[in-house]
């Protein structure tokens, strides 16, 4: 398994934690998300937790693109949004985003069957 955040201080915590919950063959990096260190189709799928929310308009696109460079098949996440009477109201129009960078957008927290203020996703090549 393969992590990465901008924080150091989160890395620092991840792996006091992998540790201590013995869970070994990882690799940790603090990066920019702008400018992940690794091939292209590097891994299978990436697993983002929230990122995306912190990412300004200006540069969100090219987060994604490059979440997806990495990426063989695709991206499943989790985004914290607004969830009035079972809608889904994100910081960003990922639809329109991802429709423009030619990947698939879909909405997965109604079939997960998963309450909560978050709202998970996937993304697809």
């Amino acid at each position: 398994m393969v992590g990465v955040d901008i924080s150091k201080t989160m890395i620092k915590f991840t792996k006091k934690r992998f540790t201590k919950r013995l869970i070994k063959n990882t690799e940790l990096y603090v990066v920019d998300g702008e400018h992940l260190p690794f091939l292209t189709d590097e891994f299978d799928i990436a697993y983002t937790c929230g990122m995306f929310i912190h990412v300004s308009t200006e540069y969100i696109k090219n987060y994604i693109q490059e979440v997806m460079r990495v990426c063989r098949i695709g991206c499943f996440g989790e985004s914290q949004c607004q969830n009035n009477k079972k809608e889904y109201y994100f910081c960003h129009d990922y639809a329109t985003i991802l429709d423009e960078l030619g990947f698939s957008f879909k909405i997965l927290s109604g079939e997960l069957q998963i309450p909560s203020k978050s709202c998970y996703f996937s993304v697809t090549k």
